[in-house]
């Protein structure tokens, strides 16, 4: 069943990044002018590996295809693992995704309800200290980890969330860092002084004493730069960054992110399933230190989501659910989007005639 909350997942990225979900684009959902390549029914049956060259099924297809992936697999993954096993794929994990599902679509009820049952499931909480959800040294193990990316630099050679190096800033003491990522003064402006996850957090200002106590002053990127990744407690990632060998997870899902998609969810309508959406909201506030918020609205659990995830890849899915994604890349970019979707890679096109291009493109 883990096959079936990892098929989901691929599936559903694809279809956000490829089809589009909200129904603000609802023109790309109909059977003519959207949804993707579903293939066989099981593709991990190498006798149904035939016909490939099917076309696009439509979007309302493909949720139905991932939903019912992730109920099976929710109804069969244990809640916890222990000893090797920890961090393989659980109820939770199942759960959770299911909840980002959901959302997604606007389906306020079923999200606050897939996100309530990993609340009441009492296997998950925050991490007291935030910067606990990058460090190596508990990764899998703590208690806000829901699902990750495992590396550990040694067996994956060539793998590691190589975030940690494109985004401190060049000449980082301590190997590899290239300074590609910009830290924008809207994104700055996000944090109060006393939030943990602003300045000395989620990014730092040059001049910059790191823990080993060199000063380190640097021009690219200009003026902050990222250092949410970088383990300030693990020697490798202080003395050895190397493109080849990063230990450093990738965060799929974290506990936070199930107590912000429930308070969304609630302030959208949802009946509240799980105890006070509020709290849900107030909880991942007080843990960076900003204190509570008076409150449940829309508009503070989307502040707070920007600011909780914050590089970590949430935001291109939160500006399209919410339908600002075509304002917020025109304010950036200064030219009008294509909208929310990629093009179609010609080579995979080429494999399957039958796939449509994305409009734009």
């Amino acid at each position: 069943m883990k096959r079936h909350l990892l098929r989901a997942s691929v599936s559903f990225g694809a279809l956000l990044l490829l089809l589009g979900s909200c129904s603000r684009h609802a023109d790309l959902l109909d059977d003519s002018n959207g949804g993707i390549d579903l293939g066989p029914s099981n593709p991990f049956d190498e006798a149904e590996l035939v016909d490939l060259e099917v076309p696009r099924a439509p979007a309302a297809n493909v949720y139905a295809f991932i939903i019912a992936d992730l109920q099976a697999a929710a109804g069969v993954l244990p809640a916890t693992y222990s000893g090797d096993d920890v961090g393989r794929a659980s109820r939770g994990a199942a759960l959770a995704l299911l909840a980002k599902v959901y959302l997604q679509q606007q389906d306020w009820a079923n999200a606050a309800a897939a996100a309530g049952q990993v609340i009441t499931s009492g296997v998950y909480s925050l991490n007291a200290d935030w910067k606990d959800n990058f460090r190596i040294a508990v990764e899998l193990a703590n208690p806000e980890s829901i699902f990750e990316v495992n590396f550990d630099g040694e067996t994956t050679p060539g793998g590691g969330s190589v975030h940690t190096l494109f985004s401190l800033p060049d000449g980082y003491p301590g190997g590899d860092a290239y300074g590609i990522m910009t830290v924008t003064p809207s994104a700055v402006a996000l944090y109060a002084p006393n939030d943990v996850r602003g300045v000395g957090g989620a990014f730092i200002n040059s001049p910059y004493v790191n823990e080993q106590g060199d000063t380190v002053v640097w021009q690219q990127p200009p003026g902050p730069a990222y250092i949410k990744y970088l383990d300030q407690d693990n020697t490798q990632n202080l003395e050895s960054r190397s493109w080849v060998a990063q230990s450093n997870n990738w965060i799929s899902l974290r506990y936070a992110d199930v107590l912000l998609m429930y308070a969304e969810a609630v302030a959208q309508g949802a009946p509240a399933t799980a105890g006070s959406a509020l709290d849900a909201l107030n909880a991942v506030r007080q843990r960076a230190g900003i204190g509570p918020a008076g409150a449940l609205t829309v508009d503070e659990v989307r502040a707070e989501r920007r600011r909780e995830f914050l590089f970590e890849g949430q935001r291109w899915f939160d500006l399209v659910r919410y339908g600002q994604l075509d304002a917020a890349i025109t304010e950036k970019t200064g030219h009008p989007p294509k909208g929310p979707l990629f093009p179609i890679p010609q080579s995979e096109r080429q494999l399957n005639p039958q796939l449509t291009q994305n409009p734009g493109f």
